[in-house]
């Protein structure tokens, strides 16, 4: 609600200001074009060179105004769908593989997590289906809590995330996934009544001396992510790519 006043606001100034820019020119346009011809200046036609723009521009213009900004809109929402999870509303696998592309070509540094929450099946099965999307929801809010306004988080699979930290030395990355990593294990997940525990392996990779390719970076984020869970899961295994 707070948002509509605010764009009722704003396009009510853009049009205030937009009309009365609009009447000026229109006065000055009349009196250049009767010095131009050499045409006695008369006051009624000075009036209606400002009435006339001052009753029709300010309809014109909010008209064009609402439009514009409902289009806008429209295209934004098309674009959260399109990039956005729609259980978890973190972004997806194709709006992550597009985003590291972009960073790679750029030349810019970053880490990259891999997580995988351990034994999910055995959610499902225990609990039910919608206890495990209760649990992938929740997950998907705990690692996005823990980091920057700058970090990426996507969900790339049934119960795998992936982040990617810009510009992020190797100890912000590690410390990063292992603060996740405390948080989701200190978590106590509960559905109907039911207390739901668990744990997620986690597999980190640097990049911050721009060695490594993407996808040497992602196999490494994967072999890391593999040793987290071949060695007991619930850890996290950190490889540096620099």
């Amino acid at each position: 609600m707070a948002f509509k006043v605010s764009k009722k606001k704003h396009i009510i100034w853009q049009t205030i200001i937009m009309s009365s820019i609009a009447c000026l020119l229109s006065v000055y346009l009349s009196f250049f074009i009767r010095q131009l011809f050499d045409v006695p200046i008369e006051m009624m036609d000075v009036i209606l060179s400002f009435v006339i723009p001052l009753i029709i521009s300010p309809i014109i213009t909010y008209i064009i105004l609402e439009q514009s900004h409902e289009l806008y809109c429209s295209k934004k929402q098309i674009e959260e769908l399109v990039n956005k999870d729609a259980l978890t509303q973190i972004y997806n696998k194709r709006y992550f593989e597009t985003f590291a592309k972009e960073i790679f070509l750029s030349g810019g540094s970053c880490s990259i997590i891999l997580i995988d929450i351990d034994d999910f099946k055995n959610i499902n099965d225990q609990y039910g289906h919608p206890a495990g999307d209760l649990v992938m929801k929740e997950t998907a809010a705990i690692i996005k809590s823990q980091l920057r306004e700058t970090d990426i988080v996507a969900r790339i699979g049934g119960d795998e995330f992936a982040i990617i930290c810009l510009d992020a030395e190797s100890e912000y990355g590690r410390e990063i996934a292992e603060r996740i990593r405390e948080k989701v294990e200190k978590t106590v997940f509960s559905y109907l009544s039911q207390k739901i525990y668990l744990t997620i392996s986690v597999g980190c990779v640097s990049n911050e001396y721009n060695k490594a390719t993407l996808n040497e970076i992602i196999q490494n984020a994967d072999n890391a992510l593999y040793a987290s869970k071949e060695n007991g899961k619930n850890k996290v295994t950190f490889i540096d790519c620099a």
